[in-house]
C-alpha cells in the first residue's frame, strides 16, 4: 500500500491543478472516490494534521514560519499527507509548523 501512495498524491495534485483552471474534475473525483473507499477497506487512514501541535511519531516538519499568535509547533500547512494502518504510521505527513519569534519571546521574559 505504501508504494501506491505517491500515485494517489499525483492524482490529488492533478485534480487541485485541474480545479485552479476551472476543468470539469467530475471523473477524477469518481476515481479518486473509489481510491478513498479502497483505502479504508484496507485501513488506510490519512493523518489529519492541520492545526495540530507537532508529533514526530506522525509528522515530518521541513520548514518552520514565524506566528507570533500560535503555539511553538503548530502545523501551519501540509505539504504532503501522511497515512495510517492499524496505529502504525505508513508515510508521515511532512508539514510546516509554526515559531514565536525571538521578538515575542524577549518581550515575555
Amino acid at each position: 500500500m505504501k508504494n501506491f501512495l505517491p500515485i494517489y498524491d499525483d492524482f490529488n495534485r492533478a485534480k487541485k491543478s485541474m480545479v485552479e483552471e476551472n476543468v470539469n474534475v467530475a471523473g477524477l473525483e469518481s476515481v479518486l472516490k473509489n481510491v478513498d473507499s479502497l483505502l479504508s477497506e484496507y485501513g488506510v487512514t490519512p493523518i489529519n494534521a492541520l492545526g495540530e501541535i507537532f508529533d514526530p511519531n506522525l509528522h515530518e516538519a521541513v520548514s518552520i514560519v514565524e506566528d507570533p499568535t500560535l503555539d511553538d509547533g503548530t502545523i501551519t500547512k501540509e505539504i504532503r499527507k501522511g497515512y495510517i494502518s492499524q496505529n502504525r504510521v505508513i508515510r508521515p505527513t511532512i508539514v510546516e509548523i509554526s515559531k514565536k519569534s525571538n521578538l515575542d519571546k524577549s518581550k515575555s521574559e
